[in-house]
């Protein structure tokens, strides 16, 4: 007697892809870059000092006087010898009325006037009679620093790009067989 017997075999689809991967190539060129400044300025400006010395005192004080000074100093010194003559006199007068009273001679009153003393002579400096005033030198001195000046100029940048590719196939389509045995069998 003969069985049939199916013999069943397949086989499944099969995707496949071939992938082209991107590539990205980026180029930039340095910036072109500038830089200006101008140098400072400075200015110096000087305003000079002075120096003022009055030795009108000073020279007065060591007997070096101007004739306006000289001529008022006489006229202080006539009117007090003037009064002081006057003085003297009207003192003279009254001793001479004194010898009439036997109580002074002429020999006492000239005796008196030939040992009077006399004013010495003196000259002497003296620094603080001088009128000194000094101003120093004055000194303005201004800057002006000017600001650098920047230029930038960038470059774009040089973009390369290949896309990436994806391709998909079927390597193995899918099969079915299907094979059919008789075979014999012995009872």
């Amino acid at each position: 007697m003969k069985i049939p017997q199916i013999r069943i075999t397949q086989g499944f689809a099969r995707l496949d892809m071939n992938i082209v991967e991107p590539k990205l190539d980026m180029e930039q060129k340095p910036a072109d870059l500038s830089i200006k400044q101008n140098p400072p300025e400075m200015t110096v400006n000087r305003q000079r000092g002075s120096l003022y010395v009055d030795t009108t005192e000073a020279r007065a004080n060591v007997d070096m006087k101007s004739i306006a000074r000289r001529i008022a100093e006489f006229a202080d010194y006539s009117k007090g010898q003037v009064t002081q003559f006057i003085a003297s006199k009207s003192q003279e007068g009254d001793q001479m009325m004194q010898i009439s009273n036997k109580q002074s001679s002429i020999a006492n009153q000239i005796n008196g006037k030939r040992t009077a003393p006399k004013e010495p002579y003196q000259i002497s400096f003296n620094p603080d009679y001088m009128d000194i005033r000094f101003t120093p030198d004055k000194l303005t001195i201004n800057w002006n620093i000017s600001k650098p000046e920047i230029t930038v100029n960038p470059h774009k940048p040089e973009i390369n790009l290949i896309r990436g590719q994806v391709e998909t196939y079927v390597k193995q389509k899918n099969w079915i067989n299907v094979e059919v045995n008789r075979y014999e069998a012995y009872a």
